[in-house]
């Protein structure tokens, strides 16, 4: 996932054309631009959990422009902050330790 997550290039890549790809994926009931965020999101849940790596670093990877462009969509979609929702794994995995 990149900043070259386009749907040009995904659909070539599967073989298909870009109007087929369309089709399909409303077929699904979704977008491709949604697809993408919702790759992004899991993506970031997953980095946020199992990496060190800056917020910064992470964006840049998931192909945001910034880390604010980053944590704004991260936080429309899972509710917290992508720095929140690092420090709540943290806090459950320290809870959990004490059990």
């Amino acid at each position: 996932m990149d900043q070259t997550a386009d749907i040009e290039r995904v659909a070539g890549s599967l073989g298909l054309g870009v109007r087929a790809l369309q089709r399909r994926l409303n077929g699904d009931g979704v977008n491709f631009r949604e697809l993408v965020n919702r790759v992004r999101i899991a993506r970031a849940t997953e980095f946020l959990r199992g990496s060190a790596e800056s917020i910064t670093t992470i964006a840049a990877e998931l192909g945001y422009v910034n880390s604010t462009h980053f944590t704004r969509a991260f936080k429309a979609a899972v509710g917290l902050s992508p720095r929140d929702f690092r420090r709540r794994r943290f806090t459950h995995q320290a809870l959990a330790g004490r059990e």
